[in-house]
């Protein structure tokens, strides 16, 4: 079970650091190192009797990096804007394995034929996702004999020192991680995975006109968050029947977006108090990526097959994404190993430090997961490409096997990939059209509910993103 670790601040003091150090060191250490008071005399001849011997020094470099330093890292390694998704540190596999059970379906009670039925087999409908340890990188640094020498000439020398190796491993590592957690989700977006909840954010021409795009978006955060207590298939990629409480939902949020937005309003869209809102928003800088962010990216994941590269045409799309509401237990992030090594040059009288970080990102498909999006991220190419059919579920979720429809029947109407698999979290229905007056239609809730039995009827069903998809129905 992934752990998370304990929040630690290197002490200020110089003089502690070093007699921890000789605590822990080796008996041939404590012989030679003599206890540490906080004065610049004390500490200068602790670092005399040090520098004097390879060996000491060495034992002393690695105590204060990997055993200090190691431990600052892997407790700042929780403490970036988003870290509260993070799960924990898997200390065993590099496989994550989610196991959803979708709800058992009712049937009616028959005691004429329960001798037959009693030890038949209902197996239930079992999901699995699993997630994998994807991301290994590394992050030098070098600490040259004068750096470590210089240490022992005032009083915080040891510490600065302590602090600069960390800052210099540790900054590098969390800003790479919290750049791979944006594009994750951005992919996420681009890609259709999520549910799209129409939405101009606070823009608009005039202020009159932001004010009211800003009113209109409050008012469906407002009725999303109510939406989503109740158990639903749409607004998670895999389609399971699942819900969100309130106090369960977070949301990720453009400090543009929250500036042009009363604060308290975004709380109350919640039902929250602004106090408790403020401890669930997360703040993004924006949704889109910039150049420097753009080229980071690039060289990051140079290497890895699977990146695709945020084009122009998705980087502007992204700018119309204004906000994401996800349950908690929506991200799968995972730090599976943070190690340092090192290695001394004694050609050029210095040491090479290593971070290693392998970590696992990815979502889960079973967790409910909303983009507040206007129309530029529908119009993005890959949502023109997504829908190739239509396919139908009653209105307990259960699909309908081939074409034929019952009468007098309501039914929802689901668009499907090319291999006819669901896709629950495509654009919103914009329309539905009908060949037959046998089936009436409802596009604002997406359903079609048929009256008599009839044949070849067309479906027609036309995307917020402009894409279209038909199917030709029996109703028998």
């Amino acid at each position: 079970m992934p752990t998370r670790p304990k929040r630690y601040v290197i002490t200020n003091v110089s003089s502690e650091v070093l007699n921890v150090i000789r605590n822990q060191a080796t008996q041939n250490y404590k012989d030679y190192v003599p206890i540490a008071e906080q004065n610049a005399e004390s500490i200068r001849a602790v670092g005399a009797v040090i520098m004097d011997y390879a060996a000491l020094r060495n034992e002393f470099l690695n105590a204060l990096v990997n055993r200090i330093g190691l431990v600052l890292i892997n407790s700042m390694s929780f403490s970036n804007p988003w870290a509260r998704f993070k799960r924990g540190f898997m200390e065993y596999g590099e496989t994550i394995e989610e196991i959803w059970v979708d709800i058992a379906l009712p049937q009616e009670f028959d005691p004429s034929g329960a001798e037959d039925t009693v030890f038949k087999r209902t197996i239930p409908d079992v999901k699995a996702a699993f997630h994998y340890l994807n991301y290994k990188k590394f992050y030098p640094t070098t600490i040259q004999f004068d750096d470590l020498k210089q240490a022992f000439l005032s009083v915080d020398g040891v510490t600065n020192l302590a602090n600069r190796i960390t800052n210099s491993l540790y900054t590098g590592m969390e800003y790479d991680e919290f750049l791979t957690m944006r594009y994750m989700l951005a992919r996420k977006v681009l890609d259709g995975q999520m549910y799209y909840l129409l939405s101009r954010g606070a823009t608009g021409a005039t202020p009159e006109i932001a004010a009211a795009n800003a009113k209109a978006t409050l008012t469906a955060l407002r009725a999303l968050n109510n939406d989503m207590v109740f158990p639903s298939r749409k607004y998670n990629v895999a389609g399971v029947l699942n819900r969100t409480e309130i106090a369960n939902q977070q949301i990720i949020i453009d400090g543009n977006f929250e500036a042009a937005v009363d604060v308290n309003a975004l709380a109350s869209a919640f039902n929250l108090n602004y106090a408790d809102f403020m401890a669930k928003r997360i703040l993004t800088p924006r949704f889109y990526f910039d150049k420097d962010e753009r080229e980071r990216l690039d060289i990051l994941f140079i290497d890895n097959p699977e990146y695709r590269k945020i084009t122009a045409e998705e980087n502007e799309a992204l700018h119309g994404v204004h906000a994401l509401v996800v349950d908690d237990n929506y991200f799968m992030i995972l730090d599976n190993e943070q190690s340092l090594e090192d290695i001394y040059n004694p050609k050029g009288k210095y040491w090479n430090y290593f971070l290693h970080t392998w970590k696992t990102f990815s979502t889960s498909p079973f967790m409910n997961a909303v983009a507040l999006v206007d129309s530029s991220v529908l119009n993005n190419d890959n949502q023109l490409e997504i829908v190739y059919g239509l396919s139908f579920a009653d209105m307990l979720g259960n699909p309908v096997e081939g074409d034929t429809l019952k009468t007098n029947t309501t039914y929802a109407v689901i668009p499907t990939t090319e291999n006819g698999e669901a896709i629950p979290t495509v654009s919103d229905i914009a329309g539905i059209e009908s060949s037959s007056e046998s089936v009436a239609v409802d596009s604002a809730r997406g359903v079609i509910t048929t009256t008599t039995a009839e044949t070849d009827i067309t479906i027609t069903v036309t995307f917020a993103n402009g894409s279209t998809a038909e199917t030709t129905i029996t109703i028998a």
